[in-house]
């Protein structure tokens, strides 16, 4: 597994140019999933730690950051919260959302601040005013099927068998970028989200939760199972156009 490293980069994101991740966590100890395709997590993992063990205080990444950003010679375009990790879990993510940017306009910068999320921690009465002073934030939405997100992202006991409550907890993001990662699974059709009926409760999701843009994202890293397969770039184009057709920017990534 890999090792934790706090701030990582400049690396050049296929989505989000040249960018630099802040992590909250050990890799893989720091998110309440354990989605089968993860590369962070396998199906057994350890106690996931307290948030207050998380990660050094703001001031640290901070600091980091601002040496990071001083070094770089070419223009940094996004600084992204959570890279393998969960932001929302952070409890001074409102302190280190403001500290960056500050920072943003002490250097006359302007990369947009991104997070990325599975809205685990949404539900904390602080989270809407943080996000709200984000560029972007992008959910993590695979499974429209409450069954199906149970059995396959996995998410810890306290937050299992509430998929309902999950997605009034979306509902309540601004500026809310949806990311869906699509996959098959060989000889498991109960462990694949490329399937008919998710597809169609997906469409359905994203004409409630009207999300500004969707990125379609599949496995691209490798996955925990050989079994696990991508879905191929023409599958995912059909299903682009299926939600272009709701009204709703889309972008593939394959």
């Amino acid at each position: 597994m890999p090792k934790f490293k706090m701030v990582s980069g400049p690396v050049d994101s296929r989505r989000f140019g040249r960018a630099i991740n802040i992590n909250f966590g050990l890799a893989g100890e720091s998110c309440r999933w354990h989605c089968i395709y993860c590369e962070w997590r396998q199906a057994k993992t350890k106690k996931v730690p307290q948030p207050a063990t998380l990660i050094p205080d703001p001031e640290s990444i901070l600091t980091r950051i601002r040496s990071l950003l001083m070094k770089e010679s070419r223009p940094v375009n996004s600084v992204i919260l959570g890279g393998n990790s969960e932001p929302t879990l952070y409890p001074d993510l409102f302190i280190l959302a403001n500290g960056l940017l500050k920072l943003k306009k002490d250097l006359a910068a302007s990369w947009n601040l991104v997070c990325l999320t599975n809205a685990a921690g949404v539900d904390d009465p602080e989270m809407e005013k943080t996000l709200a002073l984000l560029d972007d934030v992008w959910v993590k939405l695979d499974c429209a099927d409450e069954a199906l997100f149970n059995r396959t992202n996995r998410p810890e006991p306290q937050n299992a068998n509430d998929y309902k409550a999950h997605v009034r907890a979306i509902r309540t993001i601004p500026k809310l970028g949806i990311q869906t990662t699509l996959w098959k699974f060989e000889g498991k059709p109960g462990a694949q989200n490329w399937v008919a009926e998710n597809l169609r409760e997906l469409l359905d999701l994203y004409r409630v939760l009207r999300p500004k843009i969707v990125h379609l994202t599949t496995l691209k890293r490798k996955p925990t199972s050989a079994e696990l397969k991508p879905v191929s770039h023409e599958e995912l184009d059909a299903f682009a156009l299926r939600v272009a057709e709701l009204g709703i920017p889309v972008e593939v990534f394959s």
